[in-house]
C-alpha cells in the first residue's frame, strides 16, 4: 500500500518520509540507523503527548486545526499514522496573494494557537522547567557541599519559584516553526500546524523574535498585538537577572547530575559546581536588589 502512496514532503526530508493515505498521512524514518530510529520514535511519542495536551485545551479558544496522531508503530517497520492537513504551506509568496481578510484570519488563528500551546502545559511547575528531580539532585549532592552552599541554592530556588513571573513568562511553544509546518486552506479558511517534536519551554521573547520570526511573511509586531488581546498577562521581554538565576539553577542541576553519575571525575565537577554556586550568589543578590527597588518604586507611585 505504501509503495502506491504519494510522497508529499519531497523537499529533502531530514527525518521523516511522509506519504499521503487519503485523509491520513503515514510517516516513516528516513534513516535506517538503529539509534537514529530510536530517537525518531522518541520524538514521535513526545509529539503525541504534546498534541494530546493541546487538543484537550484548544476548544477554549481554538480556530485552527491540529492533526491527531492515530497510531505509532514501534515494531520492525516503525511508522506514524496521523490526520492529514489540508491547504498549502504558507510561504511569503503564497501569503502575499491572499485576500486581506484571509491574512487577518491567519494572524488571529495563529495567535489563538500560540495562546493555547502556551497554556496547555503550565509554566508554573518549576520541577518541569528545571528537569524532573531538581530537589532530589540537591539532596544527593549534599555530601559534596558546605552548609552555606545548600542554603544559597535553596534560597535561590525558593526565590525563583515565588517570583518567576519576572522571567518574561516562560511559555510552552512549538519550537520549530517554519513554512513547512504551517498551512492554510483557502476553501475552508483553516489554519493548520504540524510537527510538535521540538516543542519546549522558552521565553515569550524568544518565541516571537526567533522561532515564529523564521516565517518570512510574518509581521511580528502585528502578531504580538493579536496575541495580547487574548494573553494580556504574558510578557514579551524577560527580566535578564531572573533569566540568569534560572540558568544558574539549571547549571547547578547539570553539574550535580554529572557529579553523581561520574564520581571518578568528581574533582572536575566539584570545581564546576562551586563556580556555579558563586555565580548563583551574585545573580541572587542582583534579583533581591531589583525586587527591593521595584517595591519602593511601586510604593512611591501609590503615594502620589
Amino acid at each position: 500500500m505504501l509503495n502506491d502512496a504519494q510522497q508529499i514532503n519531497t523537499n529533502n526530508p531530514r527525518e521523516s518520509r511522509v506519504v499521503s493515505d487519503g485523509n491520513y498521512v503515514i510517516k516513516t524514518p528516513v534513516s535506517t540507523n538503529k539509534s537514529h530510529i530510536a530517537e525518531w520514535l522518541r520524538k514521535q511519542h513526545y509529539a503525541n503527548m504534546v498534541v494530546g495536551n493541546l487538543l484537550a485545551y484548544k476548544d477554549k479558544v481554538g480556530g485552527y486545526f491540529i492533526p491527531k496522531i492515530i497510531n505509532i508503530s514501534d515494531g520492525e517497520n516503525p511508522s506514524v499514522r496521523e490526520e492529514r492537513v489540508r491547504g498549502d504551506p504558507i510561504t511569503a509568496e503564497y501569503f502575499a496573494k491572499l485576500l486581506p481578510e484571509q491574512q487577518e484570519s491567519i494572524y488571529k488563528n495563529f495567535s489563538n494557537f500560540l495562546h493555547d500551546i502556551n497554556h496547555c502545559n503550565p509554566v508554573h511547575d518549576l520541577e518541569y522547567q528545571l528537569g524532573n528531580g531538581f530537589a532530589d539532585i540537591i539532596e544527593k549532592t549534599k555530601s559534596y557541599l558546605l552548609k552555606e552552599d545548600i542554603i544559597k541554592i535553596t534560597q535561590a530556588y525558593e526565590l525563583f519559584k515565588s517570583h518567576q513571573e519576572m522571567v518574561a513568562s516562560f511559555v510552552f511553544a512549538h519550537g520549530d516553526m517554519n513554512e513547512n509546518n504551517i498551512f492554510y486552506d483557502k476553501d475552508t479558511d483553516t489554519l493548520s500546524i504540524i510537527d510538535f517534536a521540538e516543542a519546549k519551554y522558552e521565553s515569550a521573547d524568544y518565541m516571537f523574535n526567533h522561532d515564529v520570526a523564521k516565517l518570512t511573511w510574518l509581521d511580528t509586531n502585528k502578531l504580538i498585538q493579536e496575541y495580547a488581546k487574548i494573553s494580556p498577562y504574558i510578557r514579551i521581554k524577560s527580566n535578564p537577572d531572573m533569566l540568569k538565576l534560572f540558568n544558574d539553577l539549571r547549571s547547578i542541576q547539570w553539574t550535580g547530575e554529572s557529579l553523581i553519575a561520574q564520581p571518578k571525575n568528581s574533582k572536575i565537577y566539584m570545581m564546576m559546581l562551586h563556580e556555579n554556586i558563586t555565580k548563583l550568589e551574585k545573580d541572587y543578590v542582583s534579583i533581591i536588589e531589583y525586587i527591593k527597588n521595584s517595591k519602593q518604586f511601586h510604593e512611591a507611585r501609590r503615594s502620589l
